[in-house]
């Protein structure tokens, strides 16, 4: 987990700042939309990617298997937080996560699985 977080940071060190200011901070979890508006920046989808396939690498998993388990710990975490009502929601937006993650995998680690 360790080596994951500091190659997440790292992505973020070499992002401009325009990138980092899409970001938008931390989410605050008690509010669905911001949770969205961060995660599917192109600044924490390029960091949440670059540290998966660094512990699909260490961990000898294909990355896909790795971004569906960041999925679940993420649902989890939502649901935890979060009215039933939003259930819906949740799985909706994350789909549309995980499109953007895969999508980004396919393009900068093309010989991953």
């Amino acid at each position: 987990l360790l080596k994951e977080t500091i190659r997440h940071e790292l992505e973020h060190a070499v992002q401009s700042r325009d990138t980092l200011a899409a970001i938008g901070g931390v989410p605050d979890f008690d509010d669905l939309s911001s949770v969205k508006r961060t995660y599917l920046s192109d600044g924490e989808v390029s960091a949440w990617v670059s540290g998966l396939y660094k512990r699909a690498k260490m961990q000898k998993t294909p990355l896909s298997e790795v971004i569906a388990q960041g999925l679940r710990l993420l649902e989890e975490r939502l649901k935890d937080r979060l009215q039933p009502h939003f259930y819906k929601e949740i799985e909706n937006f994350l789909k549309q996560l995980e499109e953007r993650w895969l999508q980004y995998a396919r393009e900068r680690y093309p010989r991953a699985k």
